[in-house]
C-alpha cells in the first residue's frame, strides 16, 4: 500500500552532525572517539526484543487520539501536522511542516533510564519531501529548565532507507531523556518527514 504523503524529490546525502554543549559526549561509529561522524550503514532496523523505545514501529495507535502513536506526544503541532499514516499495509509516522512556516513540528518520546557512560545505537527508517529534510534528535534534561542535545541526525533521502547512528550517555546526572523525530527547517512549508522503525539498543 502507498503512503498517503508521496515523496517526489531526489535523493541528497546524509548529513550528520552532534551539536555541542555541556553535556555533549559525541556520537560515531562504534569504537570511534567521539565527535565522530556516523554514516548510514543501509541496515535495517528490524525487530529486536532489546529495543528501548516503545512502539518504535508506530502499529499502536493512542488509546485517546487514534491519529497518534500510542507512547509518543506531539510538541507544537497538530493531528493535522503529525499524525499516523499507511505505509505497505502498516503504519508509519508523516510530520508536516506549519502551512505558514512558524514552529516545529515534533513527535518525541521520553525513554526509560539510560545507563551513565553507556554506548546506544539508534536505527530507523526515513524520507522526506521537500527541499530540505529531517531529523532524530537524543536530548537529555538536567533539570526541568536545563537541557542539552547529545547526537543529532540528519536525513534528506526522497525513497525509504534505513539510518543509524550511535550516541555515549553523559556520566553527569540527568533527569530524563528524549528522542525527538522532526524537520530541520520550520520555515519551508513544503516539507514532509517521514519515519519508522525507530529501535534504540544499548551496545555490549
Amino acid at each position: 500500500m502507498r503512503t498517503v504523503w508521496r515523496s517526489r524529490y531526489a535523493a541528497v546525502p546524509v548529513l550528520l552532525f552532534v551539536l555541542a554543549g555541556a553535556f555533549v559526549t559525541g556520537c560515531g561509529k562504534r569504537g570511534e572517539p567521539s565527535g565522530e561522524t556516523a554514516l548510514a550503514s543501509g541496515q535495517a532496523p528490524g525487530e529486536n526484543t532489546s529495543n528501548l523505545v516503545k512502539n518504535g514501529s508506530f502499529e499502536q495507535p493512542d488509546d485517546e487520539d487514534p491519529t497518534l502513536p500510542s507512547g509518543w506526544r506531539r510538541s507544537q503541532a497538530t493531528k493535522y501536522t503529525v499524525a499516523l499514516i499507511e505505509r505497505d499495509g502498516g503504519r508509519a509516522v508523516g510530520i508536516k511542516a506549519h502551512p505558514e512556516g512558524k514552529m516545529w513540528q515534533t513527535l518525541y518520546q521520553t525513554l526509560p533510564s539510560l545507563s551513565p557512560g553507556a554506548e546506544y545505537r539508534v536505527g530507523f527508517e526515513g524520507r522526506v519531501t521537500g527541499d530540505e529534510g529531517g531529523r532524530v534528535t537524543i536530548v537529555v534534561w538536567k533539570s526541568e529548565k536545563e537541557k542539552r542535545r547529545i547526537a543529532h541526525y540528519e536525513f534528506s533521502n526522497s525513497d525509504w532507507q534505513a539510518h543509524e547512528f550511535w550516541f555515549v550517555m553523559p556520566t553527569e546526572p540527568i533527569n530524563r531523556v528524549d528522542i525527538l523525530v522532526g524537520q530541520n527547517d520550520y520555515k519551508n512549508p513544503r516539507l514532509v518527514v517521514e519515519c519508522d522503525e525507530i529501535a534504540l539498543q544499548q551496545m555490549e
